[in-house]
């Protein structure tokens, strides 16, 4: 009996050590549970700074155009047979519209290709699409939008490119009215002009 006594005795003695040790733990476990909470809000904020900043440098790195013109051109041959371009304002004369422009210069974009995308609006304000069955390109909200007409231009970082040149033919006549012109870098409008042909 003395020595189930004395077992008793010890093992009570462990229950209230393994009790106190289960109360530590307890707590430990809600610290850490608390630091994690804390760590994923602080890396959640983190996360959300760099999309914000991702998207600062993405917004940087978007070309602009400049000194856009447009012109409708009239294609015709002179007497030895060789074509002579001449600018009309007449819708039945005109067989192209020649879009010209600049890309101004900028630090942030990377040296290389880049794709430009260009929209060209009939006078009823629809894209005129590139194909028959439609060509698109994603805008920065992504949206997808139908483009006329694409080009990529050699870049180099800092530096202005100068004449970026783009001649679009309609697969039908050119209708009289206005005609609108947009054009796309990264899905973010860069520049955009009119002409219209009588």
């Amino acid at each position: 009996i003395a020595e189930l006594n004395t077992k008793m005795s010890g093992y009570q003695q462990q229950i209230i050590a393994l009790k106190q040790e289960n109360v530590q733990l307890t707590e430990e476990k809600k610290t850490l549970t608390e630091e994690k909470e804390i760590l994923n809000q602080e890396k959640a904020s983190l996360t959300e700074e760099k999309k914000g900043l991702e998207k600062t440098v993405e917004l940087g790195s978007v070309l602009h155009a400049s000194g856009i013109r447009l012109e409708a051109i009239n294609n015709t041959k002179n007497l030895l047979g060789q074509e002579k371009e001449k600018e009309t304002a007449k819708a039945k004369k005109a067989d192209l519209i020649r879009i010209s422009f600049d890309l101004d210069d900028n630090r942030i974009s990377e040296s290389g290709e880049k794709m430009l995308y260009i929209c060209v609006y009939d006078p009823s304000g629809n894209v005129i699409p590139a194909t028959a069955n439609g060509a698109r390109f994603r805008l920065s909200d992504d949206r997808e939008k139908n483009f006329t007409a694409s080009k990529t231009v050699p870049y180099k970082q800092g530096e202005k490119v100068r004449g970026v040149s783009v001649d679009w033919r309609p697969m039908n006549n050119f209708n009289k009215g206005t005609y609108q012109v947009e054009i796309y870098h990264m899905g973010y409008k860069i520049g955009g002009e009119r002409v219209t042909l009588r």
